[in-house]
């Protein structure tokens, strides 16, 4: 990854954030997360840093987020105990389609008061073992769900076998559930 240094906050757009956005304020853009994570892993590229953010699940549970880029044209999310593989345009037997970001978005799966799930979904392209060869599209989608118990985003489901967006189950912080 590059280097360590963190740009100032900033807000994803479909979501409410803390710090820049202020508590409880309205999305910035209607354009929607994917927007922003893109915009958001552009700045990290140009900037050769990490992008730092806050990311509002609901029920009054605020989690820190960093966005980190690679040389090799991946990038990835740490947000609580994880560590998402979210951008991925480095043809090595897969790719992520389009713009190489999958979506990420915030779903109040949950009763009422429980924070939201973080669902990520998009198309992998598998390419096989030539650079940029034949692709196979296979649609992917992985749901995570802050277990406020125990502090940690636990997988509750996933609908693919052969792509893999966790890069560290354990790559940080608990994140406490405390309620405002």
């Amino acid at each position: 990854m590059k280097s360590p240094g963190a740009a100032a906050p900033a807000c994803f757009a479909a979501v409410l954030f803390t710090s820049a956005c202020g508590v409880g304020a309205a999305p910035a853009s209607t354009k929607g997360l994917p927007q922003a994570l893109e915009a958001d892993f552009a700045r990290a590229d140009a900037t050769h840093q990490a992008v730092n953010d806050m990311l509002d699940l609901g029920a009054g549970v605020v989690v820190s987020a960093r966005l980190e880029t690679t040389q090799q044209g991946n990038g990835t999310l740490t947000v609580g105990n994880l560590s998402l593989r979210l951008k991925d345009l480095h043809d090595d037997g897969l790719v992520y389609a389009g713009n190489g970001v999958l979506k990420l978005d915030v779903i109040p799966l949950f009763p009422h008061r429980q924070p939201g799930a973080l669902v990520i979904s998009g198309i992998a392209l598998h390419t096989g073992d030539k650079e940029r060869g034949e692709e196979t599209p296979e649609a992917v989608v992985f749901i995570y769900r802050l277990d406020c118990s125990t502090g940690r985003f636990v997988r509750l489901w996933r609908n693919t076998g052969t792509v893999e967006i966790e890069l560290d189950a354990n790559a940080g912080g608990v994140v406490h559930c405390g309620r405002s």
